[in-house]
C-alpha cells in the first residue's frame, strides 16, 4: 500500500470546457474542488482499480483515524474498498466495466491507470456525483466524486453511506459505458436500483421508491420539469419490479439495447429488452400498478415485493368514496388509485364512452384491516358499458386505472365505480343488455365475464432535489454534466 501527498496545483480552467469535461476537484476551478489551503494525499487499493484522492489537512480534510494502524486513514480505506468491490460485481452482473481515461485519449489524468475516486466537503449540497472527463465515440470517461467524512448527513453509519455513494455513482459511470446521454428517470431511476442490487438491506432505494408511490399517476418517464427531483431517483422501483420478475439482466439488455440504437429512446428499449422475455407494456404495466397497490399497509395478501411492507406509505387513493364517478386523465406508463367504501351490496363499474381497449381497469378487495387481495376484476374493455362484480360484502374496494402503453398522449376517461345508483352517468342510452337483462343484475353471464377478466396472478446526472431538507439550488449545466444527490 501506498500514500502520496502533494499540495494542490489551482489552474485556470476555461469555462468553455464545461461542453465536453467537468474538471477535476484538483484542478481548483469546478463547483467542488480542493482549497489552495488542502495538502492533498492519494491512496492506492491493492488491486490497482482504483486510486482515493483526499485532503490531510485543510478545508475538505477527510476522516483521518486510523485504527488498524496499517498507514492509511480508514474513511479513505473504506471508500476505495467499497467502489473496487461494486467495480467487480457490477461486471459480475453483466454491466460493462466503466470506459478507461486513454480510450479516449486522455493520459492518466489522476496519476494512474486507476478508477479516480476524491473525497471532497459538499457542505451539506449533495453527496456525490461522477463527473464526465471526455466523451469520444458515444461513450465518456470520468471520475467519482464523493463526500469526504458525512458529517450531518443523517447516514446510519459510514459503511452504509460508502456502498450507497459507491453504487450510485459508479453505476452512472457504467451507464456512460454504453451511451454519452440518458434522461434523468432512467439515469437516476437504475442507479438508484444498482444500490439495491448491489445491498438489498440498504434503505436509500426504499426511501426513493416511496416518492414514486406518492406521485404514480405521472408518466415515468415525464418525470417533474426543472432540476431532477425525487421521482426520477424512484422510478427505481420499476427497475426492481423487473428484476423481481424476469431477472437483473433486463437492464444489461435495456443498456445494450441503448448502445446499439444510439437513439436516446430509453422506452423503446425497456419495450425491447422485456419483448425477449414474451411480454409487453400491456401485461407489465397493470402488475406493477398492482405490485404498488400491495404495499406498505396493504401488503401481504397479494403477489409484490420482497420489501413490499418497507414501501410505508404506499399509494395513496386520489378519491375515497361510497362511490367514484370521475372524468379522468389516464397517462401513460401511469396508475391511478381510487378507493370505495362499499355498504354492500352490487358492486359494478361503468365506463361512459369507447375505450379501444387502452386504459386498464382493475378491482381489487381488502381485508377488515385493509391488506390488499387478488383482484376480482381485471377490465379493458373495447367499448362503453358497465360491468357487474355481482353481490360483494361491506368493505373497502380498490379501483386501479392505467394506461399501459407508450403513448404520445393521455387518456380522458369517464368512469363510475360502486353501488346501482352511481351508474347513471355511465349507462348508454340503451338500457338493456343483448340479453334483455337490465344492466345491473347481480351478476355478469359467465361467458361475458371470462371475456373481460384476466388472471389476477403472476404474468408472463444526478442533481438536486428541490425541497429536500438540507437542499441548496445547483446550476442548471450541472444536470447535463454529472450526478450529485442530496440526502437528509
Amino acid at each position: 500500500m501506498r500514500i502520496g501527498t502533494r499540495k494542490v496545483a489551482l489552474t485556470l480552467v476555461s469555462l468553455c470546457m464545461a461542453s465536453s469535461a467537468w474538471a477535476r476537484p484538483d484542478d481548483g476551478s469546478g463547483l467542488y474542488t480542493y482549497d489552495p489551503a488542502d495538502t492533498l494525499a492519494f491512496w492506492d487499493v491493492p488491486s490497482g482499480d482504483v486510486r482515493v484522492h483526499f485532503s490531510v489537512d485543510g478545508p475538505n480534510a477527510t476522516l483521518l483515524a486510523d485504527l488498524d494502524e496499517d498507514g492509511v486513514p480508514d474513511f479513505p480505506s473504506l471508500v476505495g474498498y467499497e467502489v473496487a468491490e461494486v467495480l467487480y460485481f457490477f461486471e459480475e452482473a453483466g454491466f460493462r466495466r466503466p470506459i478507461a481515461e486513454g480510450a479516449v485519449g486522455l493520459s492518466e489524468p489522476g496519476g494512474s491507470e486507476a478508477l479516480d475516486v476524491y473525497l471532497v466537503d459538499f457542505g451539506g449540497s449533495a453527496d456525490g456525483m461522477f463527473g464526465v472527463d471526455r466523451c469520444s465515440d458515444g461513450v465518456c470517461a470520468g471520475h467519482l466524486i464523493i463526500e469526504n467524512d458525512f458529517s450531518g448527513y443523517g447516514y446510519p453509519s459510514l459503511e452504509e453511506a460508502a456502498q450507497i455513494l459507491a453504487s450510485h455513482e459508479l453505476f452512472h459511470a457504467v451507464q456512460y459505458a454504453y451511451v454519452d446521454d440518458l434522461d434523468p428517470w432512467f439515469s437516476e431511476g437504475t442507479a438508484t436500483w444498482a444500490e439495491h442490487l448491489y445491498r438489498p438491506e440498504v434503505d436509500d432505494y426504499l426511501r426513493f421508491c416511496r416518492a414514486y408511490l406518492a406521485d404514480s399517476g405521472r408518466s415515468i418517464d415525464r418525470p417533474p420539469s426543472g432540476m431532477v427531483t425525487a421521482f426520477a431517483y424512484g422510478t427505481a422501483l420499476f427497475f426492481g419490479f423487473v428484476q423481481e420478475q424476469y431477472g437483473a439482466d433486463r437492464i444489461v439488455v435495456m443498456l445494450e439495447t441503448l448502445a446499439a440504437a444510439g437513439d436516446g429512446n430509453e422506452v423503446a428499449a425497456v419495450a425491447e429488452a422485456l419483448g425477449e422475455v414474451g411480454v409487453g407494456f400491456d401485461t407489465v404495466w397493470p402488475q406493477f400498478a398492482a405490485w404498488n397497490l400491495a404495499t406498505g399497509p396493504r401488503s401481504g395478501g397479494l403477489e409484490s415485493y420482497p420489501y413490499a411492507d418497507g414501501l410505508h406509505p404506499g399509494i395513496q387513493a386520489e378519491a375515497i368514496a361510497e362511490s367514484v364517478v370521475e372524468e379522468h386523465r389516464f397517462y401513460p406508463l401511469a396508475a391511478s388509485y381510487f378507493r370505495v367504501q362499499h355498504p354492500g351490496g352490487e358492486l359494478l363499474l361503468g365506463l361512459a364512452e369507447d375505450n379501444d381497449e387502452a386504459v386498464h381497469f382493475a378491482v381489487f378487495p381488502t381485508t377488515d384491516t385493509g391488506v390488499v387481495l387478488p383482484a376480482l376484476l381485471e377490465w379493458q374493455p373495447s367499448e362503453a358499458k358497465i360491468e357487474s362484480l355481482g353481490t360483494q360484502p361491506a368493505g373497502d374496494y380498490w379501483l386501479v386505472g392505467n394506461y399501459p402503453a407508450a403513448a404520445d398522449s393521455s387518456a380522458v376517461r369517464l368512469f363510475c365505480f360502486g353501488g346501482p345508483d352511481a351508474m347513471e352517468p355511465c349507462r348508454p342510452e340503451e338500457s338493456e343488455t343483448d340479453s334483455g337483462e337490465p344492466i345491473g343484475d347481480t351478476a355478469a353471464p359467465e361467458a361475458e365475464a371470462s371475456d373481460r377478466r384476466r388472471s389476477a396472478g403472476k404474468g408472463g446526472g444526478c442533481t438536486t432535489l428541490p425541497g429536500h431538507p438540507g437542499s441548496g439550488l445547483f446550476f442548471a449545466l450541472l444536470g447535463l454534466m454529472m450526478g450529485a444527490r442530496r440526502r437528509a
